[in-house]
Order: structure tokens, then C-alpha cells, then sequence
């Protein structure tokens, strides 16, 4: 936890570190093979795989520390995401801990209570039927008041079980990895690198500059994708056609910010239920430009 945590403080972790700490967001390596995945899902929801979805893939599509998750779809067609826990993940934690708080009491007793809280806040982490029953009461309470800008996935109650989450799949990039890819392109087109580029927009414009900007090239496009069509249907015809060409539109970096602040507070502060582990890794920039909220297995209230 203090790795993940670690990954997000480009303040003092020296770039070579914090490489490898962002990495445990979600690509931590997988511990289950396909074989040991199909045995997992099939116990702990007692069926064979094929009756209880129409496919499955065996091979991860991303994995953290005490799981991994898979891509399925179910028989009525809706696209979902398995959580497969690992089978020793919650006996090594619980030995773990058990271990160090047992060393401190002899060594170190100013550190028994902090790893006592830890115990405690971990204690519902390892039964996914509690984060299935959190993202239900999160979802209610968050989408109708942000439900235009963010996702909250919604579980399958009846394939949900201690070890095995399942829940809509989400299709999008990690936030941070949506708006790189989407400032290399701006400063592709500007013949710039994508670090000149960062270290110009340091200070990002504020959010109501950056949607008027964005309504304008968005009109851009539109005009120049009809121009093409519009060419293409006549002189088009003889030869001389043409394809649009887009330009790239930046992302609202501040209104982004100001969004996840926004929701995280009506959490904290209107329903008293909030995610305890708000990092860039459960955060997904959608096609649609909505936000994915995801990963509620820790949370406090």
C-alpha cells in the first residue's frame, strides 16, 4: 500500500523509483495461471464456467496486489469484469501483520497501534460480496447527481462471492495515461516533445478557457468532416477527394481536477461513504470523455 501511495509523489521519489511504484497501480505481476483462474471462478461461484458466463478470458487484463482481473461477458451479451482474489492472499496478509505487531510489542511499541489500525482497515478488503454491496450504495448515491460525467460499475449480484467480483467492464485508458496520450498528440501536431510540451502547460488554463477553446476546435472539426463528405460526394467523384482531418482536442485538465474534488466531497461530506483509496490507478478516462470510478474495496465512512 505505502508503494502505491509512493507512486503518486513525484515531489520527492526519484524518477527512477517512481516507475516502479506506479506500476503496482495495476500491473502487478499475475499470480494464477489460466487453469488455477477457471478452478477459482468455478468453487467459489459453484458452476462450470460455461453456464455462469458466455466467455471468459483466462489471461489477465490487470492485476494488483491481492487479485486479478479478467474480461467476460455474460449470456445476455453485457460485457463485464471478473475479480479473481488470490487463494493465500488473505492468510499471507493476516501472518504478516500478525508477525510485525508481535515484533513491536517487544521492540518497537510505538508502532503496535498504527499496525493494529492497518489490521482493521484491511479487514473487509479480502470479501469482494462487501465491495459488491459498497458499489451498489456508492453508485446509487454518486450517479444521480454525476452520473453525465462519471461511471461507477454495478455488480452482478449472482456472481459475486468471497474471492470473485464481478461487475460492468469499464473500456478506457488509466486517467494519467489517457491525458499523456492526448498531449503527445497536441504536441505532435505542434512539433513539439511531449516534455516541452508539460513543461509549457505547467499552470493548465483555467477550466472555463479550456471548454470554450475545446468548443472551438470541436466546431473545427466538424466543419472540416463536412467540407471532406461534402467534396468527396462531387468533385470527389473524379478523383480529387480527401480526408478529414481532425485536430486534436485538449483535455480539461483543471475541470478533471475539479470533478474528482467535487465527487469525492459530495462522498465525504453528503452520504458519509467515501473510497479510502482514491489513486490514478482506479481512475479511467473513458472514450466518451466520462470518468471511471472504480476499485471500492477500501473505503471508510
Amino acid at each position: 500500500y505505502q508503494r502505491r501511495v509512493h507512486g503518486v509523489r513525484e515531489d520527492f521519489v526519484p524518477p527512477q523509483y517512481l516507475t516502479f511504484f506506479r506500476r503496482l497501480q495495476d500491473e502487478v505481476p499475475p499470480e494464477l495461471d489460466p487453469p488455477a483462474v477457471q478452478a477459482a471462478v468455478e468453487v467459489a461461484l459453484r458452476g462450470p464456467l460455461s453456464k455462469l458466463f458466455r466467455s471468459l478470458e483466462l489471461e489477465p487484463c490487470g492485476a494488483a496486489t491481492i487479485g486479478q482481473v479478467h474480461r467476460g461477458v455474460l449470456h445476455d451479451g453485457r460485457e463485464v469484469a471478473v475479480k479473481v482474489q488470490y487463494p493465500n492472499a488473505e492468510h499471507g496478509f493476516r501472518g504478516d501483520v500478525s508477525l510485525l505487531i508481535r515484533f513491536c510489542r517487544m521492540a518497537l511499541p510505538q508502532h503496535v497501534k498504527p499496525l493494529e489500525e492497518l489490521e482493521r482497515q484491511f479487514a473487509t478488503e479480502f470479501d469482494y460480496r462487501a465491495e459488491a454491496d459498497l458499489l451498489e450504495r456508492i453508485a446509487d448515491n454518486v450517479m444521480p447527481h454525476f452520473g453525465k460525467r462519471v461511471v461507477i460499475p454495478r455488480p452482478v449480484p449472482d456472481l459475486c462471492a468471497k474471492t470473485v467480483l464481478t461487475m460492468d467492464f469499464l473500456r478506457g485508458d488509466q486517467l494519467v495515461t489517457g491525458l499523456r496520450a492526448n498531449f503527445s498528440a497536441i504536441a505532435a501536431r505542434e512539433g513539439k516533445t511531449l516534455a516541452e510540451l508539460e513543461a509549457e502547460r505547467r499552470r493548465p488554463l483555467p477550466s472555463w478557457r479550456m471548454r470554450l477553446y475545446a468548443s472551438m476546435l470541436h466546431g473545427r472539426n466538424a466543419a472540416d468532416a463536412a467540407a471532406a463528405w461534402l467534396q468527396n460526394q462531387t468533385i470527389g467523384r473524379l478523383g480529387w477527394r480527401r480526408e478529414a482531418q481532425p485536430l486534436p482536442v485538449p483535455l480539461d485538465v483543471m475541470g478533471i481536477i475539479e470533478l474528482l474534488c467535487a465527487v469525492h466531497a459530495h462522498e465525504l461530506f453528503h452520504d458519509g461513504l467515501f473510497n479510502a483509496d482514491p489513486h490514478p490507478g482506479n481512475i479511467l478516462l473513458l472514450p466518451d470523455g466520462r470518468l471511471g470510478l472504480i476499485d471500492y474495496v477500501r473505503w471508510a465512512s
